[in-house]
């Protein structure tokens, strides 16, 4: 019942393609709103507790496949 950083951002790489489609846009929204929620206000991503590169790594990866930038507001904490 708790997202996790990781798996939500190789779904959002996954759903990326298919953009246009209602549903996938949809979903990516969500998908995009989950992840902005669970970033620390340091901008790091925890995995099983702990902050670790990999899950910020996906993230950035999802975002660029979808045309984001890491600097978008919605993912920049405390400037």
């Amino acid at each position: 019942n708790e997202p996790d950083a990781d798996m939500t951002a190789m779904a959002l790489q996954a759903l990326a393609k298919y953009r246009d489609d209602p549903d996938a846009s949809a979903a990516i929204e969500r998908g995009i709103t989950a992840l902005s929620s669970m970033q620390e206000p340091n901008g790091a991503y925890l995995s099983w507790g702990e902050e670790n590169s990999e899950s910020v790594s996906q993230v950035i990866t999802a975002l660029t496949e979808l045309g984001i930038s890491p600097e978008d507001s919605r993912f920049v904490k405390n400037g």
